[in-house]
């Protein structure tokens, strides 16, 4: 057995090398998809089922990789996939990260459901069961204060426009669309972060969810959306692979490595 200085010196150059290597690897996703960060981990289930607590999502800048369907701002509307036959991680319209501005919390990833002009009364447009108004006067931001898109969480009853979550979402507003997803992978960043993939259920209208990136800084940022109020279908797995993080010489390197950019495998795409 080496001596206690041999031994510091070997793991020291292995921690070197992984963040090194993830270093790499980041600079070239970044490049790739536009963005940074290019990696979103959820954590919790607004978008169910389409994006699940634990999952690693990569995202580009909108207008990269854009369908044929897209807008000029390189989103899809779910109006238009369904006229279109596009489809983003099993349903109608792009899944977007935005944030509005002065907003206090992380970003939200939601859908995109359709756009709406400056001005608009969009209420003859919404889903009635999207929205608690009976007509543009109730409805929160109608008319449309701007020109911007009616975002929506796959899980979650309400319009974001309609909870007052955010007013219609500028093209200006979107940090990235999502172009895939990695199952699990995201509860490894969750637990360095000293956060948890498990969530307690609560009911849509009351709390909001999160799900965390590396910041430019590489620290912890998030991205938030309402939260739904349907069950976490994988929450046992997601609580074991998050429990699975403990100490070691090499647990600081990880955490920094993992801060800046996490791996994929078993990646799904998000549609055509």
């Amino acid at each position: 057995m080496g001596s206690p200085e041999g031994l510091a010196r070997t793991l020291l150059w292995d921690a070197v090398r992984v963040v090194a290597a993830v270093a790499v690897f980041a600079a070239a996703l970044s490049l790739a998809t536009g963005v940074w960060p290019p990696l979103v981990a959820v954590e919790s289930g607004s978008m169910e089922p389409a994006l699940s607590a634990g999952d690693l999502v990569i995202v580009t800048e909108p207008g990269r990789f854009a369908a044929a369907a897209a807008t000029a701002d390189g989103v899809v509307t779910a109006r238009q996939g369904r006229d279109r036959g596009h489809r983003s991680f099993g349903a109608p319209g792009s899944v977007v990260v935005y944030s509005p501005p002065g907003r206090t919390g992380p970003p939200v990833v939601h859908r995109v459901q359709f756009r709406v002009a400056a001005g608009e009364n969009w209420y003859d447009r919404a889903d009635p069961s999207a929205v608690t108004a009976e007509d543009c006067a109730e409805l929160r931001h109608c008319p449309a204060p701007h020109d911007g898109f009616v975002t929506k969480g796959d899980d979650n009853r309400r319009y974001d426009q309609a909870t007052g979550l955010a007013p219609p979402v500028r093209a200006s507003w979107l940090r990235g669309v999502a172009r895939g997803s990695v199952p699990y992978l995201g509860c490894l960043r969750l637990a360095l972060a000293g956060d948890s993939c498990l969530r307690p259920e609560r009911p849509a209208h009351q709390t909001s969810s999160r799900a965390t990136v590396p910041s430019p800084r590489a620290g912890v940022g998030s991205v938030d959306g309402a939260v739904p109020g349907g069950p976490n279908t994988r929450a046992t797995q997601r609580h074991a692979l998050s429990a699975t993080v403990g100490d070691g010489p090499r647990r600081n390197a990880a955490r920094g490595a993992c801060a800046l950019v996490t791996g994929a495998a078993d990646f799904r795409p998000a549609g055509v």
